[in-house]
């Protein structure tokens, strides 16, 4: 029994000829760095382009400028140049706590699909304890869930990964920071900046692309050693620890009984499950025994 699934497009750019032009303020045409997901309706498109600034942030002075976009009605995201700015906006009060929105090189990713009770809550839940059990028992560091959003200026990346696992030794080798809260207060932080030891994404209908394309990539740049990719919309459950290669992540290879090494934690996992009592789904992260 598999969870329903299916997907849905973004929106893309078009090309500027080389000459001004004049846009409809409800033109559907967005900024190549801003992916909405869903139904898009931008609130004031610039008019007069010019060629050498399409998005429009040097148009002279009595032209609409842009200032955000609204998306499906209700949630405004404003028109934002550079992760800088974005991660600025994502610790004001002004953020939205009613989608995920990323920044992946250069692009403002917009996901408000609900999250799946048995394919992504469940599932979170269960890895969060297994986990978490392990960090602990080993004293090995701090794992963080949901909203926790992670940094990278050379990467140019601010997301929020389903799972972030972060060592001690990260933290006090200066490897990943913690960002603190504007207000100063002691033990506050907003974000975690640099490369965690282990980042988990879990894929829901509209994050397919994001999940196994643009972040793994976003995050293989931003030095992270090891990613976990799991789907469990189908009938096949979905798991595959990814380790970093020359040029990108490589997804480990199972031995004979399905477990996979993780590096980070120098000991193999497979996961499975089986229908629960109430028709749901339960989910176990399976640890190899010892030789």
């Amino acid at each position: 029994m598999g969870c329903e699934k299916g997907q849905h497009g973004a929106g893309a750019g078009s090309s500027v000829p080389r000459e001004r032009r004049t846009e409809s303020i409800d033109s559907p045409t967005l900024p190549p760095y801003i992916t909405p997901v869903g139904g898009v309706s931008p609130r004031s498109f610039c008019r007069n382009r010019r060629d050498d600034d399409p998005i429009g942030f040097l148009a002279p002075l009595g032209t609409t400028m842009a200032t955000s976009v609204l998306i499906q009605g209700s949630l405004e995201v404003p028109f934002l140049r550079s992760l800088g700015e974005f991660r600025t906006w994502a610790a004001s009060e002004a953020y939205p706590q009613q989608a995920r929105i990323d920044f992946i090189a250069g692009r403002i990713e917009v996901d408000r699909s609900p999250e799946d009770l048995y394919c992504h809550g469940i599932l979170k839940t269960r890895l969060v304890i297994a986990l978490g059990q392990i960090i602990d028992a080993g004293d090995l560091g701090e794992l963080f869930s949901d909203i926790t959003r992670i940094s990278s200026p050379q990467a140019d990346l601010s997301a929020e990964p389903d799972l972030v696992f972060v060592s001690y030794d990260a933290l006090e080798s200066g490897r990943v920071r913690r960002v603190p809260k504007v207000t100063g207060e002691p033990r506050r932080f907003v974000e975690l900046e640099g490369a965690p030891d282990l980042v988990v994404e879990i894929v829901s209908d509209e994050s397919v692309g994001k999940d196994t394309q643009r972040l793994p990539a976003a995050y293989y740049q931003a030095g992270i050693p090891e990613f976990w990719l799991l789907d469990a919309r189908k009938d096949h459950l979905g798991f595959q620890i990814h380790q970093r290669a020359e040029t990108g992540f490589e997804p480990v290879a199972p031995d004979a009984n399905g477990f996979q090494h993780s590096a980070v934690f120098d000991r193999s996992f497979r996961l499975s499950r089986r229908q629960a009592r109430a028709g749901g789904w339960q989910y176990d992260l399976q640890q190899k025994p010892a030789n």
